[in-house]
């Protein structure tokens, strides 16, 4: 049955006892739910004789609803708290629109998340944002994906890592650009064409062997001066015909000796020379030039 409390003793002429706790509550109990209204101020004395003195968690104000499971509900119209638990499942159904605003810090925690979103969906940060993923994480848009930031970007995978477009791909950058592989580094074009235009200047550096590889013509071109430097041997072979062609001069240079080539003239610069013919050294009458 239920029972209903209301300012529980109050103070008589015939008594000088006045109110004890709880005293403005209102309490309804059935079977299965339990309602309390409680107005009893924060510092309530319990005037019968005890002394006690009662603290009211938030103080006063309180309106609750709990049920026999556990679920639970409560107000408090002093503090502005507000809670709910739900033993089972929570269930939250709004017809139209809904706003939610929070002065303050949330926390969310939750087993696991599903969320959808019909519409549009925009969100703004004033701070820093973080997220960590102990699992997989896959994002996937039908449409255009931007991402922009005023500093810096930093993205770190310790596993693979795949890109894939079926349209251009195009980056800019207006800084410095380092490229570090430690295994194979394979580059595959399927169009005719590719290109690279540099503005400043170029460096390519190997450490270990290098080899250029072309099935077709090779052509290496420079607006300015071209430098090809080795610390050890450069060795060039050809199947067919080798063609050094210059339109001023070519230069053959081995310490103090040199061999200059312009149109027209070839200047031979050598300490001695020395010219064979099936192993046999010939004499100067044999190869002086003359026109």
């Amino acid at each position: 049955m239920a029972k209903k409390i209301k300012d529980e003793a109050i103070a008589t002429p015939q008594s000088n006892a006045g109110p004890r706790y709880p005293y403005a509550a209102v309490l309804w109990q059935g079977v299965n739910h339990r309602m309390v209204f409680d107005d009893t101020p924060s510092s309530a004395q319990d005037t019968s004789g005890g002394g006690k003195q009662y603290n009211t968690d938030p103080g006063g104000g309180v309106m609750s609803i709990s049920g026999k499971d556990g679920s639970h509900m409560e107000f408090s119209s002093v503090s502005g708290r507000y809670s709910v638990r739900s033993s089972g499942q929570y269930h939250q159904s709004v017809g139209k629109g809904m706003t939610s605003s929070v002065e303050g810090t949330v926390d969310s925690r939750a087993g696991a998340e599903r969320n959808q979103v019909k519409g549009e969906r925009a969100s703004t940060t004033g701070g820093g944002t973080y997220s960590a993923t102990g699992g997989q994480n896959i994002s996937v848009s039908k449409e255009t994906i931007t991402e922009g930031s005023t500093k810096d970007k930093h993205s770190l995978t310790k596993g693979d890592s795949v890109g894939s477009a079926d349209g251009n791909s195009f980056s800019q950058q207006r800084g410095d650009r380092v490229d570090m592989v430690k295994g194979t580094n394979i580059r595959v074009t399927e169009g005719e064409d590719a290109k690279f235009v540099i503005d400043g200047k170029a460096s390519q550096v190997y450490q270990k062997d290098y080899k250029i590889h072309t099935d077709e013509k090779a052509w290496l071109y420079s607006k300015s001066d071209t430098k090809i430097e080795a610390d050890a041997d450069i060795l060039m072979t050809s199947k067919g015909t080798i063609t050094i062609k210059a339109d001023s001069k070519i230069v053959l240079e081995v310490g103090g000796t040199k061999i200059e080539i312009t149109d027209g003239l070839i200047k031979l610069d050598a300490p001695k020379v020395h010219v064979t013919e099936g192993g046999q050294q010939l004499t100067p009458d044999h190869y002086i030039f003359k026109k």
